[in-house]
């Protein structure tokens, strides 16, 4: 049994790592700022707030505030090492 569980171990491995080398590559989604509120559990205001505050990136496309989903990911990690 532990060899067929090493194999299958392996596969995983592979597979999970294949995923996150194309998630890697994959461009960057930009989010309303609604969305990226919505994905932080915070109001629109309170966003916007962040933004001002350059706590959390955005960029300006024509008359849109968008926020990268990276951004997102970014002001998450840096709340918890705080």
């Amino acid at each position: 049994m532990s060899a067929l569980e090493d194999s299958i171990r392996a596969m995983v491995a592979d597979e999970v790592e294949r995923q996150l080398a194309a998630t890697r590559n994959a461009p960057d989604r930009l989010l309303s700022v609604e969305q990226a509120a919505d994905r932080l559990g915070i109001g629109r205001s309170a966003a916007y707030a962040l933004i001002g505050r350059e706590d959390l990136r955005s960029v300006k496309v024509l008359k849109r505030r968008l926020v990268p989903e990276s951004a997102v990911s970014e002001f998450i990690e840096s709340a918890g090492q705080t």
